[in-house]
């Protein structure tokens, strides 16, 4: 009996559509609008993971730093600059996301570009890198600070034919319990602070680490306008107390270079590492030796590492980003 009058009512709902234009209408604008919102759904999810799609690579010549972390209200903020060699800023866009250290679930932020005069004046050249601030944003309640974050950039710009082309790099930068730092907290041997040398305990401190290499044994920190180079005990040296680094670095400014070396592109200031070495402090368990930072030129990056003078044969040899 139930089931008779609910047939014989949507009968006679049916009906009054049927004979009502108006009604007919309405429901065709409701489906349509219903229609409409869904298309609009799906396209911007698929937009987003389109937008999304990367591959981290290698590119020493993407130049990136973040300058400063804080929280603002319920945000946290991340600015600094970022650009590719080469290439003028005002063709490219900025993005930032952060990867989580314990499940790589990533948050992408909201990333505003801005103009950085400062940054075009420092690396002054044929071509403007002015466009090359951000400030990147995400909702702090996001984030897993107990986790830690690794810090990633991406460039877009348009190659030679007009099509998009995304470079993306890790900043080697990392957020770990509201602090920014510059080491992976996981695999990272922190230095052993609990040393006699003051002025090696002001590097750990209040230096910036620029490179470390675990399994060469080796730290470079820039404190002060000089570089450090602070080996550990799994430091290989030279038998004969002749170990060869490799100090070189490259410049937008290669006209500002010394005049032996612009033909090279590059200054190259390698160096023996006892003949730097730091002698009238104990910096005992590490060996340290240290070096000028060039101010006559802009510097985007370094390469650093050791070359055996004897067998005449590269060890080892890695690029690292310099900061302003």
């Amino acid at each position: 009996m139930m089931g008779t009058n609910v047939h014989d009512g949507l009968k006679k709902i049916h009906k009054k559509i049927e004979n009502n234009f108006f009604v007919q209408i309405i429901i065709c604008i409701v489906l349509c609008s219903f229609v409409i919102i869904y298309y609009f759904i799906l396209n911007k999810k698929i937009n987003i993971k389109n937008f999304r799609k990367y591959t981290i690579v290698e590119d020493i010549k993407l130049i990136n730093n973040i300058e400063n972390m804080h929280k603002e209200k319920e945000f946290l903020k991340l600015e600094g600059y970022a650009f590719y060699l080469e290439s003028n800023s005002n063709n490219a866009s900025i993005s930032v996301f952060l990867k989580n250290l314990k499940n790589d679930k990533e948050i992408w932020m909201d990333t505003k570009t801005i103009l950085r005069p400062d940054v075009q004046n420092y690396y002054n050249c044929e071509y403007n890198y002015e466009n090359a601030g951000y400030i990147a944003t995400t909702k702090y309640n996001k984030l897993i600070m107990s986790d830690g974050y690794e810090i990633f950039i991406n460039i877009d710009t348009n190659d030679e034919y007009g099509n998009k082309k995304r470079i993306t790099v890790s900043t080697n930068r990392f957020i770990y319990n509201d602090k920014l730092i510059s080491y992976n907290p996981y695999l990272f041997d922190y230095p052993d602070k609990n040393i006699q040398s003051e002025l090696i305990k002001k590097i750990f401190c209040e230096g910036q680490l620029l490179f470390y290499q675990k399994d060469n044994g080796i730290y470079v920190y820039k404190y002060q306008n000089k570089l450090y180079w602070i080996a550990t005990n799994n430091f290989q040296f030279s038998k004969e107390s002749k170990t060869y680094i490799l100090y070189q670095l490259w410049t937008t400014q290669v006209n500002k270079l010394p005049k032996d070396r612009i033909q090279y592109n590059y200054d190259k200031m390698d160096f023996i590492f006892e003949e730097h070495e730091i002698f009238d402090e104990n910096t005992s368990p590490y060996r340290v030796a240290v070096q000028d930072i060039p101010t006559d030129y802009a510097i985007t990056y370094i390469l650093t590492g050791v070359y055996d003078l004897i067998e005449d044969n590269m060890l080892w040899k890695e690029y690292f980003q310099f900061y302003k």
